[in-house]
């Protein structure tokens, strides 16, 4: 099972690396352009078997606006996750089906990736600067799922094989505030409270529903669905171009 971008991410990754140069060199007089490296933690205990961490590209244009300055956002963010697989006590079953738990695998894999747009103001306090703002998030969820399952149940022996790939985008929206600390005239680091919001989806496969024959995708299997939102500590580092 290989990590998959969603299309929308993929374009997003070509235009943030060939963005910054052209915008470098026709920049409006007051408007700033940066490129963001960010790196999340989260600060719970990790969902869904994806990574306690996350990172992202981001390409920034901001400007002047009263004491501090607006900025707007454009990036990318990818979430991993690791192989991981069911506990085969945990599989649905019908019709007083008993699991063969030494013949029964089920391997499933996740991961997040989107699109981010966010919008900030930044306001200086001494040698410091506040930043809040709003993310806005193409959150895009995929899994993939491959499965041999076998056992016996009151229609007889069954073995049941099924896998396939789940799809989901969800818009999600995440406040975030933080710190600023300027390094120089060029760089800058971010320290940013924030949430990392998705929705998971999960194939639940229903055994023993047929007997005495392979069995794979049935009536009674479905898709489960869940909305997480998680605390997160970001880490950005900024640098003008």
């Amino acid at each position: 099972m290989n990590c998959k971008f969603s299309n929308t991410a993929r374009g997003a990754l070509t235009l943030l690396l060939a963005g910054p140069a052209l915008l470098a060199q026709a920049t409006p007089e007051g408007l700033g352009v940066s490129l963001n490296l960010h790196g999340g933690l989260q600060t719970i205990s990790r969902r869904d078997n994806l990574a306690v961490s996350d990172f992202g590209l981001g390409l920034e244009l901001s400007h002047p606006w009263g004491e501090g300055s607006a900025a707007a956002e454009l990036g990318f963010l990818y979430k991993a996750g690791s192989q991981a697989l069911l506990d085969p006590t945990t599989i649905a079953t019908v019709n007083q089906a008993a699991l063969d738990p030494t013949a029964s695998r089920d391997s499933r894999k996740n991961q997040v990736d989107g699109l981010i747009f966010r919008l900030s103001y930044t306001q200086p306090i001494g040698t410091v600067a506040l930043r809040a703002g709003l993310e806005f998030m193409g959150a895009h969820f995929h899994q993939e799922y491959i499965a041999d399952v076998s056992g016996t149940s009151t229609l007889g022996a069954f073995r049941d094989t099924y896998n396939g790939v789940l799809d989901k985008t969800t818009v999600v929206v995440n406040p975030f505030v933080g710190f600023s600390f300027p390094l120089d005239e060029v760089q800058t680091l971010h320290l940013t409270l924030t949430t990392f919001s998705y929705k998971t989806l999960d194939y639940v496969h229903v055994a023993g529903t047929v007997g005495d024959t392979n069995g794979w995708h049935t009536d009674q299997d479905f898709v489960r669905s869940t909305h997480r939102t998680l605390p997160k500590v970001e880490f950005t580092y900024g640098i003008r171009l």
